[in-house]
């Protein structure tokens, strides 16, 4: 080995040594009782004010600084129960601190009145997220463009509003994890939501059981709504999440015959983008489960109606959603109430407005409603 390469590698490992020893010191505050910590943290002890936690909990870009970052990091470790190693930890803060000053840039637009802020998925890279969060399978999309589809005739719709939620017709948010299986939370929620308006039992059903046993899809690593509901007719069933419970990740079959709570006679994809006529089926039938383009500003959404007619993705989808009803705001309109897979830390608990009426995110391009037995 030449001196100088010697030299290289000796600088290389002091630095590294360096920036590991400096990280143990941090996180000696994790010696200190996770409940005096955090009372310390949001007292602003620690310099944070507490006004800044209690909105975006992210400073501006202006007022981020590396000791910020560091305490941020380690409580984040804590609230979401995040454990790594110690090179492994030094390259996540790094990852949220380039996340930090994305959302701090973000929340510095004012005129679009949206918040974004931090959740799970503040420690993980854009190809991260989009491999584990949004990951629909690509392939699948042709295949589906050519299955014939019927356009449900409604009425234009009068009802300014609608939100199944309130009517509880709508299972409590789910968390796909680090699972690429967004296409059976959509699933679930077309069929959980149709159970309960046609037989008035909400019951939370299997997302497991369509990441076992869809076949046509690539189990956590994406797949497609109308495989999945094939599969469900073709099993006689949706069995309960309680009896076949989420595990993130892909197993055998273990779908026992009979034991389906919830069944499906079809589906019916909208041949238009006509976001009335959505909203029509969504105030008559029921939720909708449909396809949208997650944009990278997705990861940190926190609140407000979502209006970014950028998010197109070329008229392409990659993430799979629900829309359980929509409503009207005094100063940003019309908005779709979509139902996600990311857990409650993320958006309004687990939930996200769109703008109506503007296909935002491809929202329109590929909406099916189920119809169930």
């Amino acid at each position: 080995m030449s001196v100088a390469a010697f030299t290289l590698k000796l600088v290389g490992f002091l630095y590294l040594q360096e920036q590991a020893q400096k990280y143990v010191k941090k996180m000696a505050l994790l010696a200190v009782p996770q409940l005096l910590l955090l009372t310390l943290f949001s007292s602003g002890v620690f310099g944070v004010p507490r006004d800044r936690r209690s909105q975006s909990q992210v400073p501006a870009a202006e007022e981020l600084s590396n000791s910020d970052v560091a305490i941020d990091f380690e409580l984040y470790c804590i609230k979401y129960n995040k454990t790594y190693d110690l090179v492994e930890a030094l390259r996540r803060k790094a990852i949220f601190s380039e996340n930090l000053l994305k959302i701090a840039q973000l929340n510095a637009n004012k005129e679009n009145n949206v918040e974004y802020g931090m959740n799970e998925m503040t420690d993980l890279t854009y190809p991260e997220f989009m491999a584990t969060r949004a990951n629909l399978k690509p392939e699948a999309l042709a295949f589906v463009r050519s299955l014939p589809v019927v356009e449900p005739a409604f009425a234009t719709v009068q009802a300014s509003s609608k939100d199944w939620r309130s009517e509880n017709k709508v299972t409590p948010i789910k968390n796909q994890g680090s699972c690429g299986s967004c296409y059976t939370f959509s699933t679930c929620v077309g069929v959980e939501s149709g159970h309960a308006i046609k037989h008035g039992d909400l019951t939370s059903l299997s997302e497991q059981q369509l990441l076992d046993c869809d076949r046509q899809s690539s189990g956590c690593n994406g797949g497609w709504m109308p495989n999945s509901l094939d599969s469900i007719k073709a099993k006689g069933g949706l069995m309960s999440s309680s009896a076949y419970p989420y595990e993130g990740k892909q197993r055998s079959c273990r779908f026992k015959s009979g034991s389906g709570v919830a069944q499906v006679s079809d589906y019916q994809q909208f041949t238009s983008k006509a976001e009335n006529a959505i909203a029509d089926s969504v105030l008559a039938s029921g939720p909708v489960i449909n396809a949208i383009c997650a944009t990278r500003d997705f990861q940190y959404y926190k609140s407000g109606i979502y209006k970014n007619t950028a998010c197109r993705c070329r008229g392409e989808v990659n993430h799979a959603v629900a829309i359980v009803g929509y409503g009207t705001d005094d100063k940003d309109g019309d908005y779709w109430i979509i139902k996600n897979s990311w857990g409650t830390s993320w958006g309004e608990k687990g939930y996200m407005r769109i703008k109506k009426g503007a296909n935002i995110c491809s929202l329109s391009n590929y909406v099916w409603k189920v119809n169930v037995k």
